[in-house]
């Protein structure tokens, strides 16, 4: 057999081949394209569904998180905080240490409760929470440690006639404006 026999015996089959390999790999490529976009549409779907899901168990305890920094808020009032004392220490100092006690006991019952709200939020409860220690330690030292504890409620009262506690209403607000974006 001579040399162009030859090649005219293998040259088809290597067209043949290689069109056929072509063509193959064409079909596989499309077949892989297609096959990886229905994959990334069920994840997209299955990601939506999942977060609707995730949505529909936290939401619940989200705005539970929420009432509670409310309550919170509501109960580091000062008036309202003197008001639930139900055993007023006879000195000034022991009154500060108990009203100061019960707002840290407060907040500590509700601490978890920042990972439900954002940073922000909780910054804003946090300065209440400081501003009323503040109101407290601020009057306690102008009326003095040894003084009669009805001084310092007199004072307090004063204080807070004077210059409104306005954080427990500010952190108030805005938690009733991040729950508002909920929905």
């Amino acid at each position: 057999m001579d040399i162009l026999t030859l090649l005219a015996v293998i040259l088809p089959s290597l067209l043949g081949t290689g069109a056929m390999v072509w063509v193959v790999r064409n079909f596989v490529t499309k077949e892989s394209e297609s096959a990886r976009m229905q994959l990334s549409k069920e994840i997209e779907t299955f990601k939506h569904k999942m977060t609707l899901k995730n949505r529909e168990i936290t939401l619940p305890i989200r705005i539970q998180a929420y009432e509670r920094m409310i309550l919170f808020c509501s109960r580091i009032e000062l008036g309202g905080l003197i008001q639930r004392i139900e055993h007023i220490p006879s000195k000034t100092k022991d009154l500060k240490a108990l009203i100061i006690g019960t707002i840290e006991e407060e907040f500590a019952h509700n601490v978890t409760q920042q990972m439900y709200m954002s940073e922000e939020l909780w910054s804003a409860i946090l300065l209440a929470k400081f501003e009323a220690i503040s109101i407290v330690k601020m009057v306690a030292n102008e009326v003095g440690d040894e003084q009669d504890s009805l001084e310092l409620l007199k004072g307090l009262s004063v204080q807070t006639d004077k210059q409104a506690q306005v954080g427990y209403i500010q952190a108030q607000s805005s938690i009733k404006r991040e729950v508002a974006m909920l929905f």
